[in-house]
């Protein structure tokens, strides 16, 4: 039977994390695609043991069960394939007739940062984080058991805490901004999800890096960007991605670093956004 990715949906009013919820239907054995959503979580995470700010009945808060037969060392991939799919959700969202501003002002554009984050903009503008990823996986003999796949993203919200640089979904339409269906996003995104994971799959990681880089301007772009890995800081131009999904940065001694796990700190320049 061919796989449908929110064929079994769990919806919750709340939880402490839709990925701690989704982790326990695993580990009982819930089938691939399997999907948990809730109106409220507040023990949501994102990387690096951050919270995400997660207000109630605004936003999306999804996580998704996959049971790919993959190698640990190449799970990261599927973060890249739900960044590309998050894109593309994001910018058919900001494409749409309701999204379309006056003619006077600059059409919003979705952008990826490397690893895992969704930018909201304008062209010319600067870019605010909407939405991010976080994969976890649980492993048995070496094997991945199952993977999941934690999506936050900002819909609807239209405040948001003054240490955080964010924005919306929402917020990028022309006033009034319309309330935005949160359920009918997540089931646009499962459906861009669903392309992007089986095209990895039957084609390998060369299509979904192409992709992401096409949603990320600042890569092979000459503005320099400041990369936190550990206990190192490295500065350098953005050439791409490596074969394997990491980052390649070259240093201005022209020495290639490739960046398997980091933190892009600075804020993104690019053809796109300043």
């Amino acid at each position: 039977m061919a796989l449908k990715l929110g064929a079994s949906w769990h919806h919750l009013t709340s939880c402490g994390s839709t990925s701690d919820e989704l982790l326990r239907h695993g580990r009982a054995g819930a089938p691939e695609g399997t999907v948990v959503t809730a109106d409220a979580q507040d023990r949501g995470r994102g990387r690096l043991g951050r919270t995400w700010f997660s207000p109630p009945g605004e936003n999306l808060y999804l996580s998704v069960l996959l049971r790919p037969p993959l190698a640990p060392p190449r799970t990261p991939f599927l973060t890249l394939c739900a960044g590309v799919a998050l894109a593309e959700a994001a910018a058919a969202e900001l494409t749409a007739p309701r999204a379309r501003p006056a003619d006077s002002a600059a059409p919003p554009i979705a952008q990826l940062k490397w690893p895992n984050d969704l930018l909201l903009g304008r062209r010319g503008g600067p870019l605010r984080k909407a939405g991010g990823i976080l994969t976890e996986l649980v492993c048995s003999g070496g094997r991945v058991d199952f993977v999941v796949i934690g999506i936050g993203v900002n819909v609807n919200c239209l405040h948001f805490p003054p240490e955080l640089v964010a924005t919306s979904l929402r917020a990028m339409m022309p006033p009034p901004p319309p309330l935005l269906s949160v359920r009918d996003f997540a089931t646009r995104l499962l459906a861009h999800l669903q392309d992007r994971y089986e095209q990895f799959l039957a084609a390998g990681p060369g299509p979904i890096l192409r992709a992401f880089e096409a949603h990320a301007d600042y890569l092979g772009q000459p503005a320099p960007l400041t990369v936190h890995t550990g206990d190192r800081v490295l500065t350098g131009t953005p050439v791409g991605l490596a074969d394997d999904g990491a980052l390649l940065i070259r240093d201005a001694a022209g020495q290639l670093h490739q960046v398997v796990a980091g933190e892009i700190t600075n804020p993104l320049t690019s053809r796109s956004s300043s």
